[in-house]
């Protein structure tokens, strides 16, 4: 996980984003000289809570999946308060605010015309098409309108991180920082890397006769990275 305040979005984004080609990475993004200079600078961003700051340690790839989960991950949420009768207000706002939702819809039926030789605005209105005969949605097309329509990728997932980090504070749900311990393992092959690194925590077992025992956790997790112009960055999180 990212951090506590963007799990939901990082379970979305991460094990199942669909891969498109990588966007070009910003020559202005600061690059760091080895891969275990970039991890230090990501586990004290993480410790702070700054989402900015672990976004702009991130692959332009890594980057738009991120963005793609913080959009789903809205959606889910509105929708579940919606069932909830809480209203989504807030959230389509966060939307509006950051995505030009129209025209991302316009963007996906152009493309997905282009691509399948069917309009789905057509195929929708066609009287003979019930909900089961519409065509299926592309989610690769659909996450690539969705990015290429953020007004700023950078500022809308650090807001959406914010949003659920102050509505899990209000409902007492706010989880801490598991720290994270140093980068081991480190292999760098050419312009890529991999290294591994434990995330601390803790648990309580009562064994027979015994009062709770504190027993401590290390869940190792694999992290890449790759250089890009000449500096590393993180190819995962």
């Amino acid at each position: 996980n990212l951090m506590p305040v963007v799990a939901s979005i990082v379970a979305i984004a991460m094990p199942n984003a669909i891969r498109g080609n990588d966007a070009a990475d910003s020559d202005a993004t600061v690059r760091y000289e080895s891969p275990a200079a970039v991890f230090n600078v990501y586990r004290e961003a993480l410790r702070n809570r700054d989402s900015r700051k672990v976004f702009s340690l991130l692959t332009a790839r890594v980057q738009n999946d991120l963005v793609f989960g913080s959009f789903s991950v809205c959606v889910e949420r509105q929708g579940a308060d919606v069932i909830r009768g809480q209203g989504g207000e807030a959230i389509g706002r966060l939307l509006g605010k950051y995505i030009d939702f129209p025209a991302a819809v316009d963007t996906y039926n152009n493309d997905y015309r282009k691509k399948h030789g069917i309009d789905p605005t057509k195929a929708a209105a066609s009287p003979e098409n019930g909900p089961k005969s519409l065509p299926p949605r592309d989610e690769e097309v659909w996450r690539a309108a969705i990015i290429s329509h953020v007004n700023d990728n950078q500022e809308f997932v650090a807001a959406v991180a914010k949003h659920f980090d102050e509505s899990d504070e209000k409902q007492g749900d706010r989880k801490p920082i598991a720290p994270i311990g140093d980068l081991e393992g480190l292999v760098v092959r050419g312009d890529t890397a991999t290294g591994k690194a434990a995330t601390l925590g803790y648990h309580f077992e009562s064994p027979p006769g015994k009062g709770p025992q504190k027993i401590e956790d290390k869940i190792y997790k694999t992290f890449r990275f790759k250089r890009v112009n000449g500096g590393w960055l993180f190819d995962s999180h």
